[in-house]
């Protein structure tokens, strides 16, 4: 009965046959025989659906009037004011100018991979969910790892990105991203953010592993 009655009200033809036909001007007869449903009652389910067709046009209609009787200038100031914040957010991930900044960081004392004990303080970190730290470690871990290995020469004055160009692993450029934006950048890392550099971590020192 119901799809019955969704037909009608949505099908133009169907409505003006419901009007005009005498069986349907007498009422529906369900298939048991018992149920009724007069013309009146589907009249007026036809006129709500019918209203409510044309309350939603006329709203939108006087939105898109609205839209369209906005003034120049404020779609223009409306434009500059989310370029403006796009720029903000861009700078503040390091997306450009503020990570060339960055790369000629160089490392302090603390940063000495020669005076880390690597899986004490990366497991402490950890523990106390200090991800900033755990993937400061992590990197230096790798870094060292490196060195080990022969790829590149410790130097305390030598920046991150020094590093990452002599490398010339695409891995190890993305961990050492990671680790200038939240080391100096003032970002602040999540747990996902330490995991994907963990993961870049795993990749190098596996493609790395093999060289000496």
């Amino acid at each position: 009965m119901r799809q019955i009655l969704c037909q009608i009200m949505l099908n133009d033809s169907l409505r003006e046959e419901f009007r005009n036909d005498y069986h349907y001007m007498r009422g529906l007869h369900l298939p048991d025989g018992e149920a009724y449903v007069a013309e009146e009652d589907i009249n007026d389910k036809i006129i709500n659906l019918d209203g409510i067709i044309d309350a939603v046009v006329k709203f939108l209609g006087h939105i898109l009037k609205f839209l369209i009787e906005i003034p120049a200038f404020v779609w223009i100031l409306l434009g500059c004011v989310l370029a403006a914040l796009l720029f903000v957010w861009m700078y503040r991930n390091g997306l450009f100018g503020s990570y060339r900044q960055l790369q000629k960081q160089a490392f302090n004392e603390a940063d000495n991979i020669y005076e880390i004990n690597f899986t004490s303080e990366l497991e402490q970190a950890l523990a106390r969910g200090d991800y900033d730290e755990a993937l400061r470690i992590r990197y230096l871990s790798t870094l060292r790892t490196l060195v080990d290995k022969g790829r590149v020469e410790w130097k305390i004055f030598k920046t991150p990105a020094q590093y990452a160009r002599e490398v010339h692993n695409s891995s190890f450029s993305k961990l050492t991203q990671h680790f200038l934006r939240v080391r100096y950048g003032k970002y602040t890392a999540s747990e996902s953010l330490y995991r994907s550099a963990d993961s870049l971590a795993q990749t190098v020192e596996k493609e790395e592993g093999g060289e000496s």
